[in-house]
């Protein structure tokens, strides 16, 4: 779950001809986004040498090179809320009916296919690659600061089907009882909405992040159990 608030417009010098180098740019104060989202992933592990959670979750080991088909099951909430729209007034008359879009929300359902694969080196060192593709059905809710609502789900006639992919990268080392790592994430959800296969407006959800890991394992205590004799 994310929850951001306070905007600024960043690549107003691409639309604003009068816009110069030190000049500030819009901002947007009580403009807010949240997104959610969950993700199940299942391996399809023949010869049980692969393990999502080496690279990843550092939960288990994986000892020799391996990769894996992957199916996928996830959801995700993505909305945007101002008080007043948030279309520039430059670029307002190419947007038609959102020129003035204060709300917006999309909520997708996805399944997918995906494959990943781990090289191992000496049992220690390790890359992960994984790709995910995902087909989605989607749900938008617009609305607009004149109070125009529309809600629309997926269209079999929208171009962007298949533009929700999930990307994972790792590499590291894994001993039996220390890690270290690094690795990183990126997805995507297209939320454009399209009228007769043309698109009027684009919102996209692109999520990319990073992280250094390093950890230790502790052995399970074990529990010496006598036997009392009589």
């Amino acid at each position: 779950y994310k929850k951001i608030s306070g905007f600024h417009e960043q690549n107003r010098d691409f639309y604003d001809s009068t816009y110069t180098s030190g000049m500030p740019y819009y901002q947007y104060p009580d403009m807010i986004t949240q997104s959610a989202g969950a993700d199940l992933i299942w391996t399809y592990n023949i010869r049980k040498r692969f393990s999502m959670g080496a690279p990843y979750s550092y939960s288990t080991r994986q000892l020799k090179p391996a990769g894996s088909f992957l199916f996928y099951l996830g959801s995700n909430f993505f909305d945007i809320r101002s008080t007043n729209t948030f279309i520039p007034t430059q670029v307002s008359q190419q947007y038609g009916t959102f020129d003035d879009l204060k709300y917006f929300r999309g909520i997708s359902l996805s399944g997918g296919l995906g494959w990943a694969y781990t090289f191992v080196i000496a049992k220690i060192f390790f890359t992960n690659v994984t790709l995910i593709a995902r087909y989605p059905y989607v749900m938008k809710k617009f609305e607009t600061t004149a109070g125009e609502v529309i809600n629309t789900n997926s269209l079999e006639e929208e171009p962007d089907k298949l533009s929700f992919g999930m990307a994972r990268a790792a590499v590291g080392i894994n001993f039996k009882q220390f890690f270290a790592s690094a690795y990183a994430y990126a997805d995507m959800y297209n939320y454009s909405y399209y009228s007769n296969r043309q698109l009027d407006i684009a919102i996209k959800n692109i999520n990319i992040r990073g992280a250094v890991n390093v950890g230790f394992r502790f052995n399970k205590i074990k529990r010496n159990r006598s036997k009392a004799s009589l």
